[in-house]
C-alpha cells in the first residue's frame, strides 16, 4: 500500500512517517511492559500517557534535526 504525494516519492515518505510511528509504538510497549508491576494501578494511565507523549516529542525532534525535509512533508515545520 502506498500514499500518493505530489513530488512522486510517496512511498519514501509513507516508508519513513510509518516507521516512525512503529518506533514510538514499539518503545511505549517495551517500557510500559517492563514497567507495569512498578507503577501503582492509581497513576498508571497518566504515567503511561506522558511516557507515549514524551516518545513522540522526540521522535518529532529527531526528525526535525535529521531528516528535516520528512518533517516538513508531515505537516510539522512552523
Amino acid at each position: 500500500m502506498s500514499v500518493a504525494c505530489g513530488d512522486g516519492n510517496g512511498d519514501k515518505w509513507f516508508r519513513n512517517g510509518g516507521l516512525a510511528t512503529i518506533a514510538v509504538m514499539v518503545a511505549s510497549n517495551g517500557i510500559v511492559s517492563l514497567n507495569r508491576h512498578l507503577i501503582p494501578s492509581e497513576i498508571r494511565i497518566p504515567i503511561f500517557v506522558l511516557l507515549i507523549a514524551a516518545l513522540v516529542t522526540l521522535v518529532d525532534i529527531c526528525l526535525n534535526a535529521w531528516m528535516h525535509e520528512l518533517h516538513k512533508v508531515l505537516g510539522n515545520d512552523f
